[in-house]
Formats: C-alpha cells, structure tokens, sequence
C-alpha cells in the first residue's frame, strides 16, 4: 500500500483509493495474524484464534495447495499463507495506482513523509 499518498475531500477517486487500500489492510492483518499464531502453534481449539482461522480461510483458499506447509517441532509454516499476502499487496497496490491512472486526480496528493525529529516534538 502506497504511504505517501493523501487523500484530500470526499471524492469518488479518494473515496476509491481509501476503500482499497482498507480492504487490503484487513485481509493482509486477518492472513498475518493466522501465519503468526500457525508459525506460534496456538491452541485452534481456542475460540478467538478457530474464529481467525475460519475467517482466513476465505482469502487463503486461492492459494492453499501452491506450497507444501513446513512443521517444525509443533510450528506450522504455511508458505501458502506468506505468498497470499504477497499477491493481496501487490494486488491492492495494483488496483490504486491504475485507478489513479485512468482518473483525474487532483484530490490526492503525492508526499514526501520524513520521520519527526523527538526534539522537534519536545519543543512544540
């Protein structure tokens, strides 16, 4: 997802571009939050990590039987999941810049961001 780009009023483009970039945020948290706990062993008895697990599957099912998963001593590392969350970027990535593309976009403008400086924050 493109960090630099501020979204300014409410228009379509913007409207767009903010939906994407959510939706990808979520689906690449929901698939980073399963490869942990798998990679973590977690107890899929439990109710919160089978509710993840049941929810991830939806976005993983593409991409299930592309990579064997490695276990290693109770660790699951499921490189199926690793590779969805590739392609979910890079997709999300995709969509934004090619509606940024075919649309006047005036409403967003690109930035460069730097890091605060602590100093400067201690003065303010």
């Amino acid at each position: 997802m493109p960090n630099n780009l501020i979204t300014i009023g409410q228009s379509p483009v913007a409207l767009m571009v903010r939906l994407i970039n959510f939706a990808t945020g979520i689906v690449e948290f929901l698939l980073g939050l399963r490869f942990f706990l798998r990679f973590a062993g977690a107890n899929a008895g439990n109710g919160f990590v089978a509710f993840i697990y049941q929810f991830s599957d939806l976005f993983l099912a593409p991409f299930r039987s592309i990579f064997p998963r490695s276990v290693i001593e109770g660790s699951v590392l499921e490189w199926s999941t690793l590779f969805a969350m590739a392609i979910y970027g890079i997709v999300g990535y995709a969509l934004t810049q090619l509606i940024l593309i075919l649309t006047k976009h005036e409403d967003v403008v690109e930035v460069d961001v730097e890091p605060l400086d602590i100093d400067t924050l201690k003065n303010v």
